[in-house]
């Protein structure tokens, strides 16, 4: 973008954001990270450099002057480093959020799910998360709800047959499974308080915005599964 049309954008001042205090004292430390880097740019011989932290402390002094919390947050940054890509892609290159998930980003929409669904239950219950098992394609995810006390960080199983998992369930439960799940995305199965979800592997479905979104359905259907099971 160019600086011009930058400056055009309507930026608003501190007496707009919520939050005053802490806009102002990240206002303050804005301007002087700002004239650090001025100041270092001008330098002729460098005694040092400014590296990604001071991009990083620069973000951060940015949610905080607009007061963002951190599903804004976390928005705001898959936007930056997933969306964005994916609709300015390179020639030639695969589009970013068609990229298969990584395990880096599967561990960060589990560990966001969790983290939002826990909001919906008491404090003495939790919820464990699992791939089963997947393919290329395709992963099997398994949420329970367990005592707290036996909670457990998200664990990956070693397992790509994704197919036999898939049909062992479907015949213990006695339920007709899809014959495309990449035309049902989120294809969930419901047991007592456990809830399997037959995700494709695409990175756009395991954002950290993706688990925000998907955090509060699950939790009500789980919420519902668990009042049916009890009626029954």
């Amino acid at each position: 973008m160019n600086q011009t049309e930058f400056l055009r954008l309507p930026f608003p001042m501190r007496g707009d954001v919520g939050r005053n205090d802490r806009s102002e004292r990240a206002a303050s430390s804005l301007v002087a990270l700002v004239d650090q880097a001025m100041a270092f740019s001008t330098e002729v011989l460098p005694t040092g450099q400014m590296d990604g932290r001071a991009f990083e402390e620069l973000d951060s002094l940015c949610y905080a002057y607009f007061g963002l919390g951190e599903e804004e947050i976390t928005l705001v940054e898959d936007a930056v480093d997933h969306v964005i890509p994916s609709i300015q892609p390179h020639a030639g290159a695969p589009i970013h959020l068609c990229r298969p998930a990584t395990q880096a980003d599967r561990n960060a929409y589990s560990n966001t799910l969790l983290a939002s669904m826990s909001e919906w239950f008491d404090e003495d219950v939790a919820i464990n998360a699992v791939l089963e098992a997947r393919n290329d394609d395709l992963a099997l995810l398994h949420l329970r709800l367990v005592d707290r006390g036996s909670a457990a960080p998200y664990r990956e199983r070693d397992s790509r047959a994704l197919g036999e998992a898939i049909s062992r369930l479907g015949a213990k439960l006695e339920v007709s499974l899809p014959g495309n799940f990449q035309l049902v995305p989120d294809f969930r199965m419901f047991t007592g308080k456990s809830l399997r979800l037959v995700k494709p592997l695409q990175r756009r479905f395991w954002l950290r915005s993706a688990a925000i979104t998907d955090a509060d359905a699950l939790a009500m259907e789980l919420h519902d599964a668990l009042r049916a099971g009890h009626s029954s």
